[in-house]
């Protein structure tokens, strides 16, 4: 039983981690399409915006982890009459908070634009917007991620990464800009939700006789919801605050050599996230029939920790090729800063890695750090930012410590 179980983590994780490879390495494409065609000022302008559309889009973006590990709870129970009513509970409540998120960034674009330094607030209707298309997404994904349907998952991702850079391409081309880059986000989100309704519909139909989920079942969800959220807020937050304080006190063209090099911290952060998406399910059904689940943190971590390594010693041995490769702008400043990226986001991809394990199985002694490093490390950018460098030393030293942290959490967990 345990090989079959390894074989169909090992068959999960193989197709996972390609498929969302692709999903990230069309962003990446989405990146450096963007990088290649705007000038280094519009591309610090539209990299400090995704980094603000991705902190304000957490509180939404933890339904997913909630509804994967509760789906797979119920799934794994052959409770199927309730998992259909679950997912429209769950669908209506992110309606609510995506329609409510939407309105607040509309009502206040003109003092966000002031605080990015960006003149024209008209950037912000199109970030409202992308908000409320991204507070259905969550739940919808989840849905398929908790009934291990890996294989429509990876391939929507695939379809819509495609989507995405294609139309930015095109969009960009015509002359569009930082616009067209929102637009191409806009459409490939879009489509995505359009796709996943067919299997989910499927999945839905099947699943006669819906039974009501109970007042303390849904208590119970959303006491696992805040933990989740903080995971997630915070995890974004220490790997994307720093592009939009940077953009608050920097010049729009210092601003724009740190976005150059922040391609390089990307890369190495989305290596972590195939990884844990596969993890995150399969630990959750093991601790659901209460098996063991050590040995799924050990197969990820390694796999994790091999693929950064190899990703850190390549850029930094050839930072000139690589960056002019990956951007066409190779700046002097740009490649030391793409150095002190790949260490810090290599780090915090081991983190991320760590935290969704440790989710999974219900040992939230570990949000309590990502918090309090979050303050930290905000607090310290905002009191040291002399030059790009210093704020990129903070963050080298705030995924240092949380590194050494969660390890040995993680690490005491097993022991036990």
């Amino acid at each position: 039983m345990a090989m079959n179980l390894n074989d169909k983590f090992a068959k999960n994780a193989i197709f996972m981690f390609f498929a969302a490879s692709f999903a990230s390495l069309s962003n990446l494409i989405y990146q450096l399409v963007l990088v290649r065609n705007l000038t280094g000022v519009e591309y610090g302008i539209l990299s400090s915006l995704i980094s603000l559309l991705l902190i304000i889009a957490m509180p939404i973006a933890a339904f997913r982890t909630m509804v994967i590990k509760f789906i797979s709870a119920f799934n794994i129970r052959e409770k199927y009459n309730k998992i259909s009513s679950l997912f429209f509970t769950f669908a209506k409540h992110n309606l609510i908070i995506g329609l409510f998120i939407f309105l607040v960034v509309l009502i206040s674009r003109k003092n966000i634009a002031y605080f990015l330094n960006i003149e024209t607030d008209t950037y912000m209707i199109y970030l409202a917007v992308i908000l409320l298309l991204s507070a259905i997404y969550p739940v919808l994904s989840g849905f398929l991620q908790g009934l291990e349907k890996f294989y429509w998952e990876g391939t929507i991702n695939i379809i819509s990464g495609l989507i995405k850079i294609i139309f930015t391409f095109i969009f960009v081309k015509a002359g569009l800009s930082i616009i067209g880059g929102l637009v191409g986000f806009i459409i490939s989100l879009t489509l995505g939700i359009m796709l996943y309704f067919f299997p989910i519909r499927r999945a839905i139909v099947s699943m006669k006789d819906r039974l009501s989920v109970g007042a303390k079942e849904i208590k119970e969800m959303y006491s696992y919801f805040l933990p989740t959220m903080l995971f997630l807020l915070t995890m974004t937050a220490l790997t994307n605050i720093d592009m939009v304080l940077v953009k608050h006190y920097f010049s729009p063209q210092d601003s724009g050599y740190y976005a150059i090099a922040q391609i390089i911290g990307k890369i190495l952060f989305f290596i972590s996230g195939p990884i844990a998406m596969v993890l995150f399910p399969r630990a959750a059904n093991l601790l659901a029939e209460e098996k063991k689940h050590h040995h799924i943190l050990k197969k990820a971590l390694f796999f994790s920790v091999l693929l950064c390594l190899v990703c850190i010693l390549g850029y930094n041995l050839f930072p000139y090729t690589a960056l002019r490769i990956l951007t066409g702008k190779p700046y002097p400043i740009s490649i030391f800063l793409g150095r002190l990226f790949s260490v810090s986001m290599g780090l915090f991809g081991i983190v991320n890695v760590i935290s969704f394990y440790l989710l999974s199985i219900n040992n939230f002694k570990f949000i309590k750090f990502l918090v309090l490093f979050t303050i930290l490390q905000t607090l310290a950018i905002l009191l040291f930012h002399s030059t790009l460098a210093t704020v990129l030393f903070v963050l080298c030293i705030s995924s240092i410590l949380l590194v050494s942290i969660l390890t040995k959490i993680s690490l005491a967990k097993v022991e036990e």
